[in-house]
């Protein structure tokens, strides 16, 4: 399918991108959560749970095409594979929205569930089949809707205690389940169609955003502590691979995480070649973005955002990012430079800090104590190569 151009008031349309580049801010209302994905007509924004509309769907300029109220869809997706937009409700199960504004169309009854859904992912294939993971206070459960309209469903053996991320292969043969083990530990799990259980990976901390690359062989994970893994689906017994930066002081060498705080979304660029991750500490009140290179395990670049991120995704041609904000915001950035021979450096690093293993890191020193940016640049060299270690057991 085809992506939508850039927009019209876009930089980029005057003169070379750079790799990160803001081009465009998408406003919708004042408030909320805001996740944003491509689909084949524009781009999909929506936030559920808040008096705003709850779908947008824009257009290449940054107009918007048309709009879904909270009503009518009060629990938005856009499922992987085939990306349409589905409504999940506790009445009527799920259903489709067509994007040309066509009748709206049941896709998949549900009986209903005592303690509702708080988290849910769906997979959408091009002959019609349907997959629907549901999580809550309720046991988690994989929906299957043939074809022919035939349904099925299985609970899942989840041996976590509180889910926060569910993400589907590319070809709905892989569901992932991340969110909190025992205490403050992470957990991921991953399931084949049928709903076996295939593999589990504990974590030191919680797991909050996971994603598959679109070739299907390989998964990204972030967690509260700003770590970020990869993983290989094709050997999911393996451990994740930890990737951390090693960084170079005034004096002494020293490594961190991926990012300061917690890392809230990843997501792969089409052709798997790069990984964005973002990232968001309250206390230390620090936004950031980044791309890496999954080859050479390199970080390629860094910017800090406005705004805490929410949500990520790549349009298919692998040119432009959308990140999704909280106040009810949504940026749309270049996932690739115009010519990448050019594209500016890595920013360097930052400056040390004790690493933990919670949500926050508390030996990291405060905002008013971290130097300037043009202070951190004269201050430490460009970020070194990445080095993995898996989770610990």
């Amino acid at each position: 399918p085809q992506e939508p151009p850039l927009p019209r008031n876009s930089p980029a349309a005057t003169r070379p991108r750079s790799l990160l580049e803001r081009l465009a801010v998408l406003v919708q209302g004042s408030s909320g959560k805001l996740r944003a994905r491509f689909v084949d007509s524009g781009l999909l924004t929506f936030s559920a749970g808040t008096s705003n509309d709850a779908v947008v769907l824009w257009d290449a300029s940054g107009r918007r095409i048309r709009s879904w109220s909270a009503l009518e869809a009060p629990f938005p997706l856009v499922s992987q594979g085939t990306r349409r937009l589905f409504a999940l409700t506790y009445r009527t199960g799920l259903r489709a929205l067509p994007l040309d504004g066509g009748p709206v169309r049941p896709a998949l009854a549900l009986p209903s569930r005592s303690g509702g859904f708080v988290l849910a992912a769906a997979h959408a294939s091009p002959d019609g089949a349907l997959l629907l993971a549901l999580g809550g206070s309720d046991p988690l459960e994989l929906w299957s809707r043939s074809p022919r309209g035939s349904r099925r469903s299985v609970r899942l053996r989840w041996n976590g205690a509180e889910l926060e991320a569910l993400a589907f292969a590319p070809r709905g043969e892989r569901l992932l389940v991340a969110g909190r083990g025992s205490g403050r530990r992470g957990l991921l799990s991953l399931y084949d169609a049928g709903g076996s259980l295939l593999a589990e990976h504990p974590f030191d901390a919680v797991c909050k955003a996971v994603a598959v690359s679109p070739q299907g062989d390989r998964f990204a994970v972030g967690t509260t502590s700003g770590g970020l893994y990869l993983g290989s689906l094709a050997a999911p017994s393996t451990p994740p691979s930890a990737v951390e930066v090693e960084a170079r002081g005034r004096e002494l060498a020293f490594s961190c995480a991926a990012h300061v705080g917690t890392t809230r979304a990843v997501a792969f660029s089409p052709d798997g070649s790069l990984l964005y991750s973002a990232a968001c500490s309250e206390r230390h009140d620090r936004r950031e973005l980044g791309v890496w290179s999954t080859a050479e395990r390199k970080l390629l670049r860094e910017v800090e955002l406005e705004f805490p991120p929410v949500s990520l995704d790549v349009s298919s041609d692998g040119s432009l990012l959308a990140v999704g904000e909280e106040e009810g915001r949504a940026e749309l950035r270049a996932a690739s430079p115009e010519k990448p021979g050019e594209d500016p450096p890595a920013r360097n690093s930052r400056p040390p800090h004790e690493p933990t293993t919670g949500a926050e890191r508390e030996g990291s020193p405060s905002r008013s104590a971290r130097p300037g940016a043009a202070e951190r640049r004269k201050a430490s060299s460009p970020r070194d190569r990445l080095r993995g270690e898996g989770p610990r057991r």
